[in-house]
């Protein structure tokens, strides 16, 4: 091989392909997918087929679905209809349907909205996530959470790069 047809290494870092990575852009996840990961949230025995009405609030709390507009209390309402304490993919999108006719919401909004808002996040409420921030004590069991958090973190930070760069 001559000099000529190889290409020399290039001493200047590659600014063009890095400014393009974006930890920002989260994968994107599907409706379907959503509602597998939200259904299978504090039951370790679900096999991701069937959402309870906890499991389905605990989704639309964190993709901020229900708010003024949309309460527990009409969740609850609508999805008492089917008469189960579970419901499928099928009879959830039917429940959606009816929430977002009844509260005059776009289903379409709603749906973006469950589909965009993450992995399940494992605090109970508003006030254990502002708790857990500000308020750690440093006890041994606290700080192996802490540790454990860190590592589920970095493993994830390390998926999103390497689904980036390779």
């Amino acid at each position: 091989m001559s000099a000529a047809t190889t290409p020399a290494p290039s001493s200047e870092p590659p600014i063009a392909e890095v400014s393009q990575l974006s930890l920002e852009d989260e994968p994107k996840v599907s409706f379907s997918d959503q509602f597998k990961a939200f259904s299978k949230f504090g039951d370790i025995k679900s096999d991701g087929k069937l959402i309870t009405l906890s499991q389905s609030d605990k989704w639309m709390k964190q993709a901020k679905v229900i708010d003024k507009k949309i309460t527990t209390t009409d969740t609850g309402i609508h999805f008492k209809k089917f008469k189960a304490t579970k419901i499928s993919l099928v009879d959830y999108n039917k429940f959606l349907e009816d929430l977002a006719k009844a509260k005059k919401v776009e289903l379409s909004e709603i749906k973006k909205k469950m589909a965009s808002c993450g992995a399940p996040v494992f605090y109970k409420s508003l006030q254990e996530k502002q708790h857990r921030q500000w308020n750690v004590s440093l006890t041994p069991a606290n700080i192996q959470d802490l540790i454990k958090n860190a590592l589920m973190l970095q493993a994830r930070v390390r998926a999103l790069l390497v689904a980036r760069i390779w």
